[in-house]
């Protein structure tokens, strides 16, 4: 069986971003508007207000099974 090399000449790699910023500058800079960095502690903090009996469950559902069927 004869295999035929193939050269090819490496073309440059151009990412989505950069095409945007040189073909249209004004989209990316309202773009820029909607990705800057948003302030996330009410989100990250939300599970810290568990009610008892929220809590209970959680803790019930992180405990390692018990020995038996199942839990060997």
């Amino acid at each position: 069986m004869k295999f035929k090399h193939i050269t090819r000449q490496p073309t440059p790699l151009v990412t989505l971003g950069e095409l945007v910023i040189d073909q249209h500058p004004e989209l990316f800079k309202a773009l820029v508007i909607y990705t800057e960095p948003r302030d996330l502690t009410d989100w990250l903090t939300a599970a810290a207000w568990l009610t008892p009996e929220e809590k209970r469950l959680a803790r019930l559902m992180e405990e390692p099974p018990r020995p038996g069927r199942g839990g060997q």
